[in-house]
């Protein structure tokens, strides 16, 4: 492999390449263990595996093949020679792990390569408690939405989310509506970038809501196509409804709801103003150009989608889940 001699800080491998001399390789990822490896294929990862004298050091990267399939083919523990990093997505659809499992979140264009990169954010690292905790709900969720069609379910999921999730990343939250201060809250460092975090401990910012709207909806049950979008400092989704590509963005219906609690970044009852917009309404309220490769092919409508009457199935709190209040200037 002439590439290893500029010592790149990520390897693409393909089935031709693990057919070459895995010797040579081998002993490159060993002294060079910040570099990573991406393979595209599952078959793959288990060739490697098994062609490795040693173990590697090494973040071994599985790419998102875009298939909503069930994944319990894959089995994280009977990977021995490396630490496997996979898609945040396939945690909905069965993947096997006994202890945990490392995700990462997204694919970004990277030029010198003219490939793509994997892109983890914040923590990574999710138990089968978590795994567990995530399907419960999601099936919880598939009961109310058993007579809904698929702009109904992206709605149930969105209004789920605005009943329970106050949004802080820090003792002292800047939004565009000011600093909100919330002195009591136990923050979990970055891991308020986890969806776990905003499952269970009901807060979290754009990239744990995104996390968990996806994660809601891109699942056997929910059966919604959906992907977290990335770009200008924010988190967002893309879903796909009706055979339409569309935007929806949970965290703005939260930190940008008509109606508010006092004091705090949560709402008080559902919107539905920025669920389902297409590409000219995106450029119009801006922050939602994306960065990331889309998984799903597809580009975003130009106009938003017609949306159906919905009726909220939550109960909205008069109190933020943790106490909080508007710094004064």
């Amino acid at each position: 492999m002439s590439e290893l001699n500029n010592k790149p800080s990520r390897i693409y491998l393909t089935e031709e390449q693990l057919a070459g001399d895995i010797t040579s390789l081998y002993l490159f990822l060993k002294e060079n263990p910040n570099t990573s490896v991406v393979i595209f294929d599952y078959d793959d990862v288990l060739l490697f595996d098994r062609l490795l004298p040693r173990n590697i050091p090494n973040n071994v990267y599985l790419i998102n093949d875009g298939k909503r399939i069930d994944r319990s083919y894959i089995d994280i523990d009977s990977i021995t020679g490396f630490k496997l990093i996979v898609p945040l997505s396939y945690l909905s659809w069965g993947i096997k792990f006994d202890d945990y499992i490392d995700t990462y979140l997204v694919h970004e264009y990277d030029e010198k390569s003219s490939n793509i990169r994997p892109l983890r954010y914040s923590k990574s690292f999710y138990t089968v408690d978590d795994q567990i905790i995530l399907m419960n709900k999601i099936k919880e969720l598939a009961a109310l939405a058993h007579r809904c069609n698929d702009k109904e379910k992206v709605m149930l999921v969105s209004d789920y989310i605005q009943s329970s999730i106050q949004y802080i990343d820090s003792i002292e939250t800047h939004s565009h509506k000011g600093i909100y201060v919330t002195p009591y809250v136990e923050l979990y460092n970055s891991h308020e970038s986890s969806f776990s975090v905003a499952l269970n401990k009901h807060y979290g910012v754009c990239s744990a809501i995104s996390q968990l709207s996806m994660l809601l909806l891109n699942n056997p049950y929910m059966d919604i196509e959906s992907e977290v979008m990335r770009g200008n400092g924010h988190a967002w989704n893309k879903v796909n409804v009706d055979g339409k590509n569309y935007y929806f963005d949970n965290t703005w219906s939260i930190t940008r709801n008509d109606h508010q609690l006092y004091g705090s970044l949560m709402a008080s009852s559902f919107t539905d103003k920025y669920l389902l917009f297409g590409s000219k309404t995106a450029n119009e309220i801006e922050m939602h150009s994306s960065k990331n490769i889309p998984i799903y092919k597809g580009s975003i409508e130009e106009e938003d989608a017609t949306k159906p009457e919905y009726k909220s199935k939550f109960t909205y709190s008069f109190k933020p889940v943790y106490y909080s209040y508007k710094k004064e200037d």
